[in-house]
């Protein structure tokens, strides 16, 4: 999946980027999915380190799952972005996906 770098910057992306610049540098952030065993996308999220591991911090609908979970369920979609960039792509596949555990609003 690929982020058109010269599309215009939504009113929230904006106001990230004016809250922190110093995350438009950095290159340390991923977006991953949570996966159902037959591959259907249950949540999206961004991170760094090993955000997309961690159950603590989730729904406890969601953390449930995780920890009744028997499969490799992470599914990293793409790394090495910048905070923005990674907001940007969790923002677009949350319009995608509609994914169950994600709480989305005005999407």
């Amino acid at each position: 999946m690929t982020i058109t770098p010269q599309a215009p910057l939504t009113p929230s992306e904006l106001a990230l980027h004016n809250r922190f610049p110093q995350y438009s540098q950095t290159t340390k952030y991923y977006v991953y999915r949570h996966n159902d065993f037959d591959g259907r996308c249950l949540y999206v999220g961004k991170g760094c380190g090993k955000r997309a591991w961690h159950v603590t911090k989730r729904d406890p609908a969601h953390k449930a799952w995780i920890e009744t979970c028997k499969h490799d369920y992470v599914e990293v979609i793409d790394d090495c972005l910048t905070e923005l960039q990674a907001f940007r792509l969790e923002n677009q596949l949350l319009r995608e996906e509609a994914p169950r555990f994600n709480k989305i609003q005005n999407h």
